[in-house]
């Protein structure tokens, strides 16, 4: 998958930052805070199903399950780089709020628009799903 949960909460993004976005910041030139860009109602409901149901469904194991065990270590563990699926699941079993699918990047400095690190501009759905 090439894009990105995050949360929404009472209108603000709710999103761990991670030290490895330094080093994406400054191999590709890119300022500032991050840039979110949610995708479309379709796709955000296809990535939902595809990423979002699967994390929650082993919530839903049963109990003894070696599923439900792994499920278990990974929320114990909190938040981690490269799991945006499971990030965003965690937030919003502890904190609630909506999760959200789109495109995350930074603006470039030379001020030729944005690099979106996870997904892109006007991106279909096979475009997110192929990487």
């Amino acid at each position: 998958m090439d894009g990105h949960f995050w949360i929404v909460r009472d209108g603000e993004i709710i999103d761990p930052y991670f030290k490895d976005y330094d080093m994406v910041k400054v191999i590709n030139n890119l300022e500032g805070d991050r840039i979110y860009l949610p995708a479309g109602e379709l796709i955000q409901k296809v990535m939902k199903k595809k990423y979002i149901d699967k994390v929650i469904d082993l919530s839903n194991s049963v109990e003894n399950s070696f599923e439900k065990k792994m499920f278990d270590l990974r929320m114990k563990k909190g938040v981690m780089v490269n799991n945006c699926n499971f990030n965003a699941v965690w937030e919003q079993m502890k904190n609630g709020g909506e999760i959200v699918f789109g495109s995350m990047g930074w603006k470039r400095k030379n001020g030729k628009g944005i690099h979106y690190e996870f997904g892109g501009e006007n991106w279909t759905i096979s475009q997110f799903l192929n990487k």
